[in-house]
């Protein structure tokens, strides 16, 4: 009996014990993965209202210093796993182009990135201008949880992406520091600042005049005084490390364009300068590539980070974007509203 009642009160003590420690491991345990601080290295999928979007922070990504922190939008017909790289292959229309999406992770990588980027998933594979709050609440909460400097948050996507950058960043310069579509655009009527402005196409490409005529209102806008004059040929002798070794691997690396064999075709950029705030306009030219035929010259045109020319789109608009002055009084606190609750999958 007594031995019954030993065995009685250490089965007890066992089961207060295992109650305890499940409380406090419950109370430890982090039950929302994307609510707590951004770590070097981290590669989060994090929701806003069942909305969904990618965070990455790279491995030289330093948290005790403020960073930069890039929106990139995904095409139309293109997911945001297809555009961070998570994909290693995009198809339309019957053509693939295989890769790493549009290489803003691969110069995040590099020694002069550390910087933070936000891939967001539109609804269907699309974007509209409802959008807009959307992206303004992810920029929000990524704040909360990684070191943003605020003057540096810049905005990017391609084709109907870059529909997008025009409609989130034109209205929220007080947000975003920078922009560069990609492949097509949309006209912007006002800004609240002068902003900097990098836009990439190539001429085959259907959607090369909206990229133009996109452009030139941001020319006006900006009230930039002179120009064009050219800013940057990137050719043969170029020697940053602004090329893929190979456009189509899976796994490239970002080498001097100069040691490329055979020798890259030129991409010329010019630029529109003595603008409002000092900012400048830049409009990229891009060499096109023929993957599928001239039949599809304008397809091989349009998903230009897919593109033969060798050419990293980001690492040229983020050199872009650090000559830029900074964005002054940007912040996204005063300009976007968030009664959402995040959550990561």
């Amino acid at each position: 009996m007594k031995n019954k009642r030993l065995f009685l009160k250490l089965a007890l003590g066992i089961t207060v014990l295992s109650i305890m420690g499940l409380t406090l491991m419950m109370a430890c345990t982090p039950t929302n993965v994307c609510d707590q601080t951004l770590q070097p290295g981290n590669d989060r999928k994090c929701t806003i209202n069942n909305r969904t979007y990618y965070v990455y922070a790279p491995a030289n990504y330093n948290p005790n210093q403020p960073t930069a922190l890039i929106v990139d939008a995904h095409g139309a017909m293109e997911t945001a796993e297809e555009h961070a790289g998570i994909d290693t292959e995009f198809c339309a229309n019957g053509m693939c182009w295989p890769g790493k999406g549009s290489g803003w992770r691969l110069e995040a990588d590099m020694p002069g990135g550390g910087f933070i980027v936000i891939t967001p998933q539109g609804t269907n594979n699309m974007w509209s201008q409802s959008d807009e709050s959307f992206i303004l609440n992810a920029v929000a909460q990524v704040k909360k949880v990684a070191n943003i400097n605020p003057n540096k948050v810049y905005i990017t996507g391609i084709s109907n992406g870059a529909a997008l950058t025009y409609w989130v960043g034109c209205p929220n310069t007080s947000v975003f520091s920078g922009m560069s579509p990609v492949s097509g655009g949309a006209n912007c009527s006002s800004i609240g600042k002068a902003v900097p402005v990098i836009t990439f196409d190539a001429q085959p490409d259907f959607a090369y005049q909206s990229a133009v005529d996109a452009s030139d209102t941001m020319v006006d806008l900006n009230n930039c005084r002179s120009g064009p004059a050219t800013w940057l040929t990137i050719d043969k002798n170029y020697t940053e490390p602004v090329c893929r070794d190979n456009p189509y691997s899976t796994n490239p690396k970002l080498v001097p364009c100069s040691s490329i064999s055979p020798a890259i075709a030129p991409t010329v950029c010019k630029r529109w300068y003595n603008c409002n705030r000092n900012v400048e306009v830049v409009f990229c030219d891009v060499t096109p590539g023929n993957t599928h035929g001239a039949a599809n010259a304008a397809s091989d045109a349009h998903i230009l980070y897919g593109n033969e020319s060798h050419l990293n789109l980001p690492s040229l608009a983020w050199r872009f974007f650090k000559s830029m002055p900074d964005g002054g009084s940007g912040s996204s606190s005063s300009s976007s509203t968030s009664s959402s609750t995040g959550g990561c999958n």
